[in-house]
């Protein structure tokens, strides 16, 4: 069966034409940050939706039964200030969770944890989408690398998760 080259043609030059979305172009935000905390965010990583369910069995047959939603959790690549602004403003935020003593902190209120943190969608021309906002607090301050052969910038990750899944309507990136 011959290809029709008119079809390919015609597939080449809507590929072309298209204007996928870079991923480089994204923006965190975060409530209550350093003025300047995108600027050292290298890379997030988060899965906007995710369906919790339970699988039964019937035979040979296997059903699966949607029964909730996972929150969500991003994590990041940070790199920090030379002043530690943005290792310490994740660690402060950390312990607002959970204390030094052990105790846990209030989610809200004017020492609460939870705060809103938003990625956006930039383009070229400046202009920017939100992409989810979510109600969320930073789980892991992570590991600090640092390499003396590659020259680099000391990053560490950083993790967020979501507060409550009834917080946030389903976002679709």
């Amino acid at each position: 069966m011959a290809e029709d080259f008119n079809k390919l043609r015609m597939l080449a030059r809507k590929l072309v034409a298209t204007d996928f979305q870079k991923d480089w172009l994204f923006r965190l935000e975060v409530e209550g940050e350093p003025a300047d905390l995108d600027l050292y965010v290298k890379d997030i990583a988060y899965n906007p939706l995710e369906i919790t369910t339970d699988e039964e069995n019937y035979g040979g047959v296997t059903m699966s039964w949607p029964t909730g939603r996972v929150p969500v959790k991003i994590t990041a690549t940070m790199r920090d200030n030379t002043d530690r602004r943005i290792s310490a403003f994740i660690c402060g935020w950390c312990e607002k969770a959970v204390h030094a003593d052990g105790t846990v902190g209030l989610p809200y209120g004017a020492d609460g944890y939870v705060r809103k943190v938003r990625v956006y969608e930039q383009r070229e021309d400046g202009s920017e989408t939100l992409a989810g906002e979510w109600e969320m607090y930073a789980t892991t301050p992570g590991e600090t690398s640092r390499s003396r052969e590659n020259g680099a910038y000391k990053e560490f990750p950083v993790a967020f998760v979501q507060f409550s899944t009834a917080t946030s309507p389903i976002q679709f990136l």
